[in-house]
């Protein structure tokens, strides 16, 4: 099984594939899971959420795939400190548990679900797609005959492996 995260603290996007058939996708808000940014309430929240319907077993997962932090026009700002301690918080957690940690840039999967996304539905921003309707990170779609959620963190899923 295959973890994938795009980390965000408004809104993280989770999945779990298992042989290509995606198992389960969610998001959450870190920053209100809690208010002071103590990071082990909030993975103790995202392995609850996992195991919440009993379909995904955190000891059946390999691998984590989880996009990597890029600065816009090298600007940095609190939002960022927290999402790149959110980012490392997540790996150890993730390497301590014994998962194969991969972190991939959002370059090497965002512009072919994008393509996808134009071809297919119309749509010419993958964020446009998910803001204007949150519940889209369930709506599945086909991506070079994979099946994977519209999430960005299913198409790491699909490129990675």
């Amino acid at each position: 099984m295959i973890l994938g995260i795009d980390p965000g603290w408004a809104s993280c996007g989770v999945a779990v594939q298992d042989g290509g058939v995606l198992l389960r996708s969610f998001h959450f808000v870190p920053r209100e899971i809690d208010k002071t940014g103590n990071f082990d309430v909030i993975l103790k929240y995202l392995a609850e959420e996992l195991d919440e319907k009993n379909d995904v077993e955190l000891d059946l997962i390999t691998d984590l795939n989880m996009e990597r932090y890029v600065a816009y026009k090298g600007v940095q700002s609190e939002i960022a400190e927290q999402i790149l301690m959110f980012i490392g918080a997540l790996k150890y957690w993730a390497e301590d548990i014994g998962f194969n940690v991969n972190m991939v840039r959002a370059i090497d999967w965002k512009p072919k679900i994008c393509k996808h996304l134009v071809r297919t539905q119309g749509k010419s921003n993958l964020s446009q797609l998910c803001i204007a309707n949150p519940s889209a990170i369930k709506v599945l779609v086909e991506v070079d005959n994979t099946a994977t959620s519209c999430s960005p963190t299913s198409s790491i899923l699909t490129i990675v492996e």
